[in-house]
């Protein structure tokens, strides 16, 4: 898949798949080419359900009403899936539409970042803090090279001021922390056997405690050219 995609962003199903092959938390998901095969997948996974929108020309999904959450019933997603698309058809008429990903809504959890750059100097780089709408606002990151093993991914989490939340500090539920350090190493993995990978973000990855584990909610990988990065 990343060697025959051209430069740019993957979309997103792509994406998700590409996470998946490396053993990410990636939830079920389909991309739906029509309103009733969104509801039929929806009462497949089950509910509340999501929807996203799917072009190579959208990449910020939340700006233009590509993302509806929340949804209770085969109904509701299928009036989803048409208003959507119509809002689309109206703020970008020459938007390529490939379908919308359709998928449960996850659990809430501690929102998380886990990023990768690759730098023309120490090659891939990963970041690791808090994600969402945390990023900028406290920018609570910490940095790494890639491929990295347990130790390093372990140390990652502990630099950061957020990981006492994510052992449980104030009496609040601890996360899937052993979770958290292998995603950081599959990741690592990823951008290090794959030159093309210039840019990787999961944000956020969700992350709840043991019993439920961790959940990839969005992610964007952005390919480069071999050539361009020699």
């Amino acid at each position: 898949m990343i060697d025959s995609a051209p430069d740019g962003y993957l979309m997103e199903h792509q994406a998700l798949a590409v996470l998946a092959a490396y053993g990410l938390p990636v939830p079920a998901s389909r991309l739906c080419l029509n309103a009733d095969e969104a509801a039929a997948f929806a009462d497949e996974v089950g509910y509340p359900a999501v929807l996203r929108v799917v072009s190579p020309q959208i990449v910020h999904k939340w700006d233009v009403g590509g993302v509806v959450l929340n949804l209770p019933d085969a109904q509701a997603v299928r009036r989803a899936y048409d208003d959507m698309l119509h809002r689309i058809a109206r703020r970008l008429p020459d938007a390529d539409i490939r379908g919308v990903l359709v998928r449960r809504e996850i659990p809430s959890g501690y929102e998380l970042i886990l990023g990768a750059k690759r730098d023309a100097v120490f090659g891939p780089t990963l970041m690791f803090g808090l994600g969402g709408i945390y990023v900028e606002l406290f920018a609570d990151v910490t940095f790494g090279l890639a491929p990295i093993g347990c130790a390093g991914a372990s140390r990652m989490v502990q630099q950061v001021k957020a990981h006492r939340l994510l052992e449980g500090a104030r009496g609040g539920p601890a996360a899937d922390v052993p979770g958290i350090i292998d995603c950081l190493m599959r990741v690592g993995q990823l951008v290090s056997d794959f030159e093309r990978i210039a840019e990787l973000d999961v944000n956020p990855l969700i992350a709840g405690p043991a019993a439920t584990g961790n959940a990839v909610a969005d992610v964007r990988i952005r390919l480069g050219s071999l050539a361009a990065q020699v």
